[in-house]
């Protein structure tokens, strides 16, 4: 089964289908459905209600958050702190307004002002060894909750009253990857604008390409030709020694740019190589075809390393180096280059003078049907620490389903119509791609558990660090060890959590 988040635009609206990416049909639609919706004429914003809550009243009740404060990534995906004329800023706060006065609540939103992901993680932790319930829900990296779901410490989201998970507003892809027996401790959706910002996306410099007399990279994605290969055929076309030192080095114009670790992750998905897999009972297995990611590493650092004309930036302490890529690529020093998506946000980006695109990562092969995304394994999910009481599950199931319903209809339209198709660009070939890139966000078990699985997918960073295909001896232990963990911690946690309930 795949599981993609898909997002039907022609909705607004944020959600994923199993199976979308093989099922998908070869049109990818023209951008005027962008603007349809499934609502009657004569009805106003504030009339519609997606979600089937019934009218409640929680008498002023305070719903408190804990949430993870980190500038530039997270630190309005929960509330802020006003409105400020900023369409994405009052679309947030607007929605908080609208969910406290239609519930009778209070939200209130404490914030770990950290960068370390763990933080919220370690909280949740306190408190439910305290037994004290100090939060109705927490918000946090995926990577680092997944891990923690499997101390027990959250509770079954699906034994929630007035939560649905299955409306469109819920991400079903993540359902599909993190639920197992009937049990789900963390999800996530429209509520969270991390499913958009944590996007790996290729730029590419429209100058650039005018210089070199190149076509567009948006031909090549609509005629499935945009693959690894074709990549590194362009590379060199860009190169230029600026600085004269005769030495590649980063004050030069490149071809392509990317990062030794970070930048490595989103080819598991955009080469469809899966780790992880469901099989027809429900039951999480390995799925790993080390030979396609032998191939794909191969093409990987050739990219890298390869082709005259790459350039990579070395990790850098709290991601520091998708910054100087970022700057770099706004200063026109690369013709194409790997970010993610909430790059685009910054005032780097918005103000440079080039003119650039956005298309979706290369894929395998021209064999390969689809183009596949990653989301980096630090968006946030939703996960409700198991110290709120059987009583207070209808409260904070609605006023979950009220934020993301009400985020639907609101935030959403407002980030990716507004902001992202109309202030941070103005192409429209490049909004056809964005919502190319978000029907086919594929969710991996093998990434989101990636800490319990021995940073499984974090190896191949070792290789794209090294310039060295070591799939055949890292990947083949590796596998073996991933099973173990698979079989003895996952899903036994899983299972005895399964039967507690």
């Amino acid at each position: 089964m795949k599981r993609s988040v898909c997002f039907l635009l022609a909705l607004l609206c944020l959600v994923s289908c199993v199976a979308c990416a093989s099922d998908q049909s070869e049109d990818n639609g023209d951008v005027s459905a962008v603007t349809t919706t499934a609502f009657s004429e004569g009805e106003s914003d504030s009339d519609r209600v997606l979600d089937d809550l019934p009218e409640l009243d929680f008498q002023n009740r305070e719903f408190r958050i804990l949430s993870r404060n980190r500038s530039g990534w997270t630190d309005d995906e929960i509330t802020v702190k006003s409105a400020n004329a900023e369409v994405v800023n009052d679309a947030i706060f607007n929605r908080q307004t609208h969910v406290e006065e239609r519930l009778g609540i209070r939200m209130k939103n404490i914030q770990r002002n950290d960068v370390r992901p763990e933080d919220v993680i370690d909280e949740v932790k306190r408190v439910v060894k305290s037994g004290h319930t100090e939060y109705e829900v927490s918000a946090s990296a995926c990577f680092v909750t997944m891990a923690a779901s499997l101390d027990g410490i959250y509770s079954n989201i699906l034994h929630f009253d007035h939560i649905d998970l299955e409306k469109p507003y819920w991400a079903q892809g993540f359902n599909e990857a993190s639920e197992y027996g009937g049990a789900q401790y963390a999800f996530t959706g429209a509520a969270l604008l991390s499913m958009y910002r944590f996007a790996f996306v290729t730029l590419f410099n429209k100058n650039l390409f005018d210089k070199n007399n190149q076509e567009y990279l948006y031909t090549l994605v609509s005629n499935g030709e945009w693959t690894l290969d074709k990549q590194a055929e362009l590379i060199p076309l860009f190169y230029k020694d600026l600085n004269g030192n005769q030495i590649n080095d980063e004050e030069d114009q490149h071809g392509f740019t990317n990062s030794d670790q970070i930048g490595a992750d989103p080819y598991w998905s955009a080469c469809e190589v899966e780790i992880i897999n469901k099989n027809t009972d429900g039951v999480f297995e390995m799925v790993l075809d080390i030979e396609r990611l032998s191939d794909m590493a191969d093409k990987v650092l050739y990219l890298y390393y390869g082709t005259d004309g790459s350039f990579v930036f070395k990790r850098q302490a709290n991601d520091d180096e998708q910054v100087q890529m970022r700057k770099n690529f706004a200063q026109g020093k690369a013709a194409m280059t790997t970010l993610r998506m909430m790059e685009v946000e910054s005032g780097d980006i918005r103000n440079m003078t080039d003119k650039y695109g956005i298309v979706p990562m290369p894929k395998f092969s021209v064999q390969q049907k689809n183009y596949r995304s990653l989301l980096h394994d630090q968006f946030t999910v939703f996960a409700v620490p198991n110290t709120v009481v059987v009583e207070d599950r209808p409260f904070v199931g609605a006023v979950l389903e009220a934020l993301a319903s009400e985020s639907y209809k609101a935030v959403t339209p407002a980030y990716y119509e507004t902001a992202l198709k109309y202030k941070y660009m103005s192409d429209p070939e490049s909004w056809k791609m964005l919502d190319l890139i978000y029907e086919n966000i594929y969710i991996d078990p093998g990434i989101i558990y990636t800490s319990v699985l021995d940073s499984f997918h974090d190896a191949f960073r070792t290789m794209t660090v090294n310039n060295k295909n070591t799939v055949a001896s890292t990947y083949a232990k590796k596998a073996k060890t991933c099973q173990n963990k698979l079989n003895r911690t996952i899903l036994k946690k899983l299972d005895k959590y399964k039967e507690r309930e």
